[in-house]
């Protein structure tokens, strides 16, 4: 139905003070055919529709309105009630207060919990009725249907309304305690509330603050369920007088909140590991200068003549250790989610022997490990820093559902699959590497497997689990090419494939060990710019021995002095991107303003999302020589 056309204009009068209230209905009715006049105080509402009220179709009145609340203008205005519809505005979520503002004359309430949206279909709903009571003048037969609402609205709240008496017998209590608690409304009635709480000390705590006169919202209690579990809820009580007299009981709402405090939790678990990644990316940050300092120092160490082949044997072990390390800082970059997605040709066979140990490790001693490989290569295409975390991460699943140990295989594969199709530019004819993950453990039911990658759903107790292995596993295969495939019953174990696509051809390591042949004969002049005292000698040595002449900047305030100061020719500008004084954007946006032609290399030892803050600058690149770097790849770099 298209109410710009089919409904007529709607005269409506809306009473409210709040600026947020007043924005969101505005924004909600005005794309309907609608007039909306605006009042924010109490006392101007109650003169406007005094004098006014024929000429208003629709009346939202809020309940706390400045110098007059609803309830006092609706009883004021008595018989002139009757020239228009009127829904009540309320935030408390006490199904008393609405009912009271029914009896006095409101049409229906709205909670302004809800979602505004629905708030033009309520005014059209209750203008309709409110026409027909008009029309057929049975205004007295409009209070007996307002408590038939009431009922219904009693009998359908979601929330649980209750009613206790001052020593804490339940009155009465809605039917929706069977949803929540499992319960019977009248299995309940004429009970003790204390029956429901968790620990008694809540209940003794809060009827003491009722007595003392303080109404309570929004009190977070553990109730029990019919199955004795615990549920998280939310409570609203306050005091009633009963017929002006002495006695009083209490009256209250209580809002199942598990849901909530569960997606609270998830938020809480996000913002830690958000935490860890900063941390990470720190830590990665300085242990690569000193993993630069250490390779550096190495391959110069082999520059230099009448080496023992038992010293060159040793300090080649110290290259490759080292390169070996700077692949942790990789892994904490990744989990940090600020390693730089580097897909490279892949072994899976050479990749999960290397792994071995680490495998081990992470393992119970109860568990058996078997690894099957292929019989020639397992090439693909991937990032091999995610690729060990993808299987850790599985190791680690697979583990925690063998509690009594078992049997874990992992095993490299080549075949064709009806997976086919889910994976991108697959070549026609090619074929799959498929690793697999099979354990003997528990096993998981049709409905576990199904939500397994959602982010924070985990089948582990809160102490282990954190919902992120798997979904982690699931973002970075869909990053590398790669999916997973997952068949599992109860008692039975789990088996994990994941796919990638074969790599065709093979690229050998063209690194060489003699780094002599990396050395060149040069008469350029390179500024280099690095705050760490240690690390700017060692990158300085290994340029001297290239050839270059250095100049040496510990600042980006002694660089600019450098570049406008020299009176030869800066060739190259090697950078370090985060500075103490600065950074390196904007010291390379300074010496190219400067120095005409001059080749610019930035250089860091932090991740690319450490530097994502400076996209805005007119300077900003992601080309940028990650540390720990060899002689080999800093010279390519700069020739």
């Amino acid at each position: 139905m298209n109410y710009k056309t089919d409904i007529p204009t709607l005269k409506i009068l809306l009473a409210e003070d709040s600026e947020d209230d007043i924005y969101l209905i505005s924004k909600a009715l005005n794309v309907y055919n609608i007039e909306l006049k605006i009042i924010t105080n109490g006392i101007e509402a109650f003169e406007y529709l005094n004098t006014d009220g024929n000429n208003v179709d629709v009346v939202l009145l809020d309940y706390k309105l400045p110098g007059m609340d609803g309830f006092e203008i609706m009883q004021k205005l008595d018989t002139k009630m009757e020239n228009f519809a009127l829904l009540f505005l309320t935030a408390d979520t006490l199904v008393e207060t609405a009912v009271e503002a029914m009896k006095l004359g409101a049409m229906d309430f709205f909670p302004k919990f809800k979602d505004y949206k629905t708030l033009y279909d309520q005014i059209i709903k209750i203008h309709a009725r409110y026409s027909q009571l008009l029309e057929s003048k049975i205004l007295k037969e409009a209070l007996v249907s307002s408590e038939k609402e009431y009922r219904m609205m009693f009998e359908n709240i979601q929330d649980i309304y209750f009613e206790i008496t001052s020593n804490g017998q339940l009155l009465d209590i809605t039917p929706s305690v069977k949803n929540i608690l499992g319960y019977g409304r009248y299995e309940l009635k004429g009970s003790l509330f204390s029956f429901l709480f968790k620990q008694r000390s809540d209940y003794d705590n809060i009827i003491s603050r009722l007595a003392s006169g303080e109404d309570l919202i929004n009190y977070e209690i553990d109730l029990i369920n019919n199955d004795d579990a615990d549920i998280k809820c939310s409570l609203n009580i306050s005091r009633k007088q009963i017929d002006n007299s002495q006695n009083y009981k209490y009256v209250g709402t209580i809002r199942d909140i598990s849901t909530y405090k569960k997606l609270e939790e998830m938020f809480f678990q996000a913002q830690k590991m958000d935490a860890i990644g900063k941390l990470s990316g720190s830590v990665a940050h300085d242990y690569n200068n000193y993993l630069q300092i250490i390779l550096v120092s190495a391959q110069l160490s082999l520059l230099d003549g009448q080496l023992s082949e038992k010293t060159k044997e040793r300090l080649k072990n110290i290259i490759d250790t080292t390169q070996s390390a700077s692949k942790l800082t990789r892994s904490l970059l990744t989990l940090s989610r600020k390693h730089k997605f580097e897909p490279v040709v892949t072994d899976l066979n050479e990749n999960i022997n290397k792994m071995k140990n680490m495998i081990k490790a992470v393992l119970d001693e109860r568990i058996q490990l078997e690894l099957v490989f292929t019989n020639d290569k397992a090439l693909v295409l991937c990032d091999p820093i995610h690729f060990e975390q993808v299987v850790i991460n599985m190791v680690v699943n697979a583990r925690d559902a063998m509690p009594n140990g078992g049997m874990l295989k992992l095993e490299i594969s080549r075949e064709k699959h009806k997976i086919y199709g889910d994976l991108k530019n697959l070549k026609n004819n090619q074929q799959l590497i498929c690793l697999s993950i099979v354990d003997s453990g528990t096993g998981m039911d049709k409905s576990t497997i199904e939500k397994i990658f959602d982010p924070f759903f985990t089948t582990k107790s809160e102490s282990k689990g954190t919902g992120l292995g798997l979904s982690t596993v699931f973002n970075i295969l869909e990053q590398n090419n790669g999916v997973i495939e997952v068949e599992s019953e109860i008692d039975k174990g789990s088996a994990f494939k994941i796919y990638f696509p074969e790599h065709v051809g093979y690229i050998e390591n063209n690194f060489k060990d003699d780094y002599t042949e990396h050395v060149n004969i040069t008469n350029k002049t390179i500024l280099l710019v690095e705050n760490n005292d240690d690390l700017r000698l060692t990158i300085g040595e290994m340029l001297l021995k290239a050839g270059y002449e250095v100049l040496y900047s510990p600042s980006c305030k002694v660089a600019q002095y450098t570049v406008d100061n020299y009176k030869g020719k800066i060739d190259i500008g090697l950078i370090d991107v985060i500075l103490e004084d600065g950074n390196g954007f904007d010291l390379k946006e300074y010496i190219t303003g400067r120095v005409d032609g001059i080749k610019i290399v930035l250089m860091s030892g932090y991740g690319s999302d450490n530097l994502s803050k400076y996209k805005d600058n007119p300077c900003y690149t992601e080309d940028i020589l990650d540390k720990p770097f060899d002689i080999k790849k800093l010279l390519s770099r700069i020739n």
